[in-house]
């Protein structure tokens, strides 16, 4: 199996006359031997390097993915220091990227890939068991959540340089997602409550679609346009892709005969890519399924 993925070539203008050229490619896994072992894609920045996570060979535990296109897969990242596990969950057009990982004691710890060199993101004492950084800006700020999931208190946090600040956003269960270059910071409250947007000291809930029970924000954009998803219930309990932008939330939809999507990503231009029982990407409010757009793409 190869994992697809899209690289957005160029995209010259955000209007309905927009001209958008795409390369559809198959990304490869690392060899475990005669097998093949299983990766996920988690982030891909505006240069097209794309970072997630590969099974190792033991079957159980993970290992970063790191692939650019001019040098292909990066082995030299594996794992960072004292860690047995570990998944890269976001990265900046620089190429510095962040995620989570475990030691051989099983504890847990976020990590950052900054400059050439890792550097470690603990939880802070009396803070919970469990940290995971989720966004990162070009000015190398990582926002996330720490504490005791499932069922104990989380807290969203901002790091930068060594220092991990505890966002203030009137709650005790909420996590940070996303951040842009301007300080703009996505998140969402864990038990329940609506998204919200973290502008400095203003704090702004994001409005909810109809017969939402639970949402998720997963990027933000330099203009400060939000993706994600939202569950809600007609009649069944299902996720939709959701935008959110200027105060309006908008259900971005799925792709016919599927039933779930979740907006993923994010770029400048607001181009989304989203995934569901098919995976599809949103140009100028037109839906679009990815194998379409390359000539040949079997999707496998």
């Amino acid at each position: 199996m190869r994992l697809a993925t899209i690289l957005i070539s160029g995209l010259f203008a955000a209007t309905a006359a927009a001209q958008c050229n795409y390369d559809v490619i198959g990304l490869p896994e690392y060899p475990c031997g005669q097998s093949i072992g299983s990766a996920a894609p988690s982030d891909m920045n505006n240069e097209g390097v794309i970072v997630g996570w590969w099974q190792q060979c033991n079957g159980e535990d993970h290992a970063i993915y790191y692939w650019s296109p001019k040098d292909g897969l990066h082995p030299e990242f594996f794992l960072p220091p004292t860690a047995h596990t570990a998944e890269a969950i976001a990265i900046n057009d620089k190429g510095n990227f962040t995620g989570s990982a475990r030691d051989g004691l099983n504890k847990a710890f976020g990590w950052a890939w900054i400059d050439g060199a890792y550097q470690i993101i603990n939880i802070p004492p009396g803070m919970g068991n469990a940290i995971e950084p989720v966004g990162i800006n070009n000015h190398d700020e990582i926002v996330g959540w720490l504490g005791t999931p499932p069922l104990g208190e989380r807290s969203a946090f901002r790091w930068k340089d060594g220092v991990l600040t505890i966002l203030d956003v009137d709650s005790t269960n909420a996590g940070a997602f996303g951040i842009n270059d301007n300080g703009q910071i996505a998140g969402l409250y864990v038990a329940g409550g609506p998204a919200f947007l973290l502008e400095g000291d203003r704090l702004t809930s994001l409005p909810a679609l109809p017969d939402a029970t639970s949402h998720r924000v997963r990027r933000i954009n330099e203009h400060g346009v939000i993706v994600g998803r939202t569950s809600i219930v007609d009649p069944e309990i299902s996720f939709t892709a959701t935008r959110w932008c200027d105060g309006e939330v908008t259900d971005l939809g799925v792709l016919p005969g599927s039933d779930y999507s979740v907006a993923v990503g994010i770029n400048r231009f607001g181009t989304i890519i989203a995934q569901g029982a098919d995976d599809w990407i949103l140009v100028n409010d037109s839906i679009t399924p990815l194998a379409e757009l390359a000539d040949g793409f079997d999707g496998t």
